[in-house]
């Protein structure tokens, strides 16, 4: 987790901690987040689907 492990390395008082958050941690862990959440759904979307074909 080295966006964790680099966090975790800051002084959480200090304006730089605050800035990095806001621009580069944040957004990328939405991103990523977002990410997981559709695959996560596609992936019970297919698991519903086959379920479904096999009880025809």
């Amino acid at each position: 987790m080295p966006l964790n492990e680099r966090l975790a390395g800051m002084d959480m008082s200090g304006p730089d901690a605050r800035d990095w958050w806001a621009t580069v941690y944040g957004p990328r862990w939405t991103r990523l987040n977002t990410v997981r959440t559709v695959a996560c759904l596609a992936a019970a979307w297919l698991l519903l689907g086959a379920l479904a074909q096999t009880g025809q």
